[in-house]
């Protein structure tokens, strides 16, 4: 957002209803503040703000999927997880993947690529991030894996230790036909000027 976007928001809801982004509730609950990242780049560089409302009327059969389907303890200090990755809709989706270890743990190796970048920071979590553009749709799913190190003594001994949080976002580009009533009045407060490209997104956020 520009220099105007704060007047222009709240020129459009109460400004007590438009949040800055960092002063989300979800803030102190939720990874990256429970917000549907797809570029983190331009999302955390701007101001944000939000504004509650109702959830979207999304299909849920139309989420791309990210399901685990294996688990193997690899050595005393690491362990591989496999996920299976599909996407199932004909249309403009991108997903985005937010790894965050926990503290102690270590993401030394995936399937994405030969080498784990650098994490990045936001609201005081470090997470790897990994951003997904679909073809066309197929039945056939991607499998990726994650190899994490971890010190033993560092977790609980219980059998119900979790080495990281993950955010699994997906971002609807053309799912006007599914905008509530809501959204779409909010979009058409917006005056001419103002370049708006509306989206629908949903997170869930998993710990493993």
């Amino acid at each position: 957002m520009d220099r105007n976007a704060a007047r222009v928001i709240r020129g459009i809801a109460k400004p007590s209803e438009a949040v800055p982004m960092r002063q989300m509730e979800t803030c102190h609950t939720m990874l990256f503040c429970g917000i549907p990242f797809y570029s983190i780049w331009h999302q955390i560089r701007f101001d944000n703000y939000w504004v509650e409302g109702p959830p979207p009327a999304l299909e849920k059969h139309t989420l791309p999927t990210f399901e685990l389907v294996a688990m193997k303890q690899q050595s005393i200090t690491t362990r591989q997880y496999s996920f299976s990755i599909t996407h199932r809709y004909q249309n403009c989706v991108q997903s985005a993947l937010i790894i965050a270890p926990k503290a102690g743990v270590r993401l030394v190796a995936w399937s994405l690529m030969e080498s784990v970048p650098g994490t990045i920071e936001f609201n005081g979590e470090q997470a790897h991030f990994v951003l997904i553009t679909y073809g066309l749709a197929e039945d056939a799913p991607w499998t990726v894996t994650f190899d994490f190190e971890y010190d033993p003594k560092t977790l609980p001994q219980d059998g119900e230790e979790k080495l990281f949080d993950v955010s699994w976002v997906n971002t609807y580009w053309e799912y006007a036909n599914k905008h509530t009533d809501d959204f779409r009045k909010l979009i058409e407060q917006f005056p001419d000027w103002a370049h708006v490209i509306p989206s629908v997104a949903v997170v869930n956020i998993t710990a493993y």
